[in-house]
């Protein structure tokens, strides 16, 4: 299965014979094969901010999600979930909406490369990686053109603690927050980061 955010709502492609948890707010497309189908979907995810989360399904989901990169420009990123010894994360706060510091890969750098450094450049902090949390897409518009974005995220422990923050990235401002709390009360963040914020808690959760 594949999760991809389109203006925040989820588009989930899944095999035909992969139940969906569904519990009626969600519609469930069969994949028919065609580059119009797709269009259709992320034209309706697009202009819209009420429109219910979509499933589709195919034979192949691999092949699937291969046919919807198609349409992108495809950009890699990764970026680091920094948690301190009283179990606070780390968020940063820029364009209007808390954010986890992330950034696109440079050329040669290996994600935990890339993790590292843009938690460096854009919060001051020194830190290294405990565990690998997974990988959100999500896509938004670049010059006239689509973009997809795969961000492979890290578990962080700081090493430091001077924040430094990034102003040239325009962050305003950070705080070190309750994941628990985050993921009940903020409403002003993207659906991605609340996805990464609920994976460092179910992983927290069964420790």
């Amino acid at each position: 299965m594949y999760k991809i955010y389109i203006n925040d709502h989820l588009l989930e492609l899944r095999s035909r014979d992969d139940a969906s948890d569904d519990n009626g707010t969600r519609i469930i497309l069969p994949y028919m094969g065609g580059r119009n189908q797709l269009l259709n979907v992320i034209d309706k995810y697009e202009k819209s901010k009420s429109s219910p989360n979509i499933v589709l399904q195919g034979e192949d989901p691999k092949r699937l999600f291969e046919d919807f990169k198609k349409l992108f420009k495809n950009i890699k990123a990764a970026g680091g979930v920094v948690v301190n010894d009283e179990g606070l994360v780390l968020f940063i706060y820029r364009f209007d909406c808390w954010d986890l510091p992330k950034g696109k890969r440079d050329k040669g750098e290996k994600n935990k490369e890339t993790a590292i450094r843009e938690v460096r450049e854009e919060t001051g902090l020194d830190v290294e990686i405990v565990s690998k949390l997974g990988v959100t897409h999500h896509t938004y518009h670049l010059k006239g053109r689509r973009v997809l974005k795969k961000t492979v995220w890290y578990q962080m422990r700081p090493l430091s603690t001077n924040l430094v923050l990034q102003s040239e990235e325009s962050i305003e401002a950070a705080a070190w927050r309750n994941p628990a709390e985050f993921l009940d009360n903020e409403a002003n963040t993207y659906a991605s980061i609340l996805d990464v914020i609920s994976r460092l808690k179910a992983g927290a959760d069964k420790t």
